[in-house]
């Protein structure tokens, strides 16, 4: 678990992140361009990025950095600070209201508390020091977050992103033919639409009991993964491992973990970039 003095930073981040991103989205749309690996960016990624840098190196100049977009900052503690500035980077320059800032503290290996905001939505989740996962919505006092109870493989409700016929190769043929048959041939974003920003944060709440997320890195993972994991879900690499630098992450209930692990059966052991 985190400290509530990371707690407090986490949340005056989150409260710095949103002042920079919502002042400049609008619902008309912003002008992005694509990087080499073929993904979006915005300035405001950047930015983002940099401010919080800033303050968390100003805080704790002894920690190491790692995000999307600077790359890593190395530090001499055993902390480490993984930053996603935009998560989301397509829904906000096309002016949709599904993403968010990504802010992750690292000690020792483990996700220790993380927070996920998104100002378009109103909506903040995070792992807090005492190890739940919460909501707030709007200011409101915050609500615990529950994963699904759902051991049903037949009922079992799984999303995965990119969607199984565009995987390119992330996976085995035999794993993305079978992730294909699991989500039922969904082509749009599981988020889209949901009033969440990532998938990860359907499983947190109980919306969906298994979601793949292909071609991430650490930032997309580390603050997703720990309020999964406090809400009562599991998360790891396809082959098992609580990896944050791997391609492909499984977050679930828990109760599906292994029985969706065995359907992608993919192996791979990793260290956490820049930590």
């Amino acid at each position: 678990m985190g400290t509530p003095d990371d707690l407090e930073l986490l949340h005056a981040l989150g409260d710095l992140a949103d002042e920079i991103t919502h002042s400049s989205w609008r619902s008309s749309g912003l002008t992005s361009h694509i990087k080499p690996d073929g993904s979006p960016v915005t300035p405001v990624d950047v930015e983002v990025e940099r401010r919080i840098r800033e303050r968390v190196l100003d805080a704790h100049p002894s920690d190491g950095f790692v995000s999307e977009e600077l790359g890593v900052t190395a530090g001499t503690s055993d902390r480490c600070w993984f930053v996603d500035g935009l998560d989301g980077t397509r829904a906000y320059a096309d002016g949709r209201t599904e993403w968010s800032t990504l802010i992750a503290v690292v000690d020792g290996g483990a996700v220790r508390t993380s927070l996920c905001t998104g100002p378009a939505l109103g909506k903040r989740w995070f792992a807090s020091s005492d190890g739940r996962a919460l909501k707030t919505e709007g200011g409101s006092r915050p609500v615990p977050l529950q994963v699904s109870a759902t051991t049903s493989r037949r009922s079992a409700r799984v999303a995965c992103w990119p969607p199984a016929d565009r995987i390119d190769g992330l996976l085995p043929e035999h794993a993305a033919d079978r992730l294909g048959e699991l989500t039922a041939g969904r082509s749009t974003r599981p988020s889209w639409g949901s009033g969440v920003p990532n998938a990860a944060m359907l499983v947190a709440e109980g919306a969906l009991d298994g979601f793949v997320l292909l071609g991430g890195g650490p930032w997309d993972h580390a603050a997703t993964a720990a309020i999964v994991e406090a809400a009562g879900g599991a998360w790891s690499d396809t082959s098992g491992r609580p990896d944050l630098n791997s391609s492909a992450v499984v977050f679930t209930n828990g109760h599906l973990h292994d029985w969706l692990l065995a359907q992608l059966a993919q192996g791979g052991p990793g260290q956490v970039a820049g930590c």
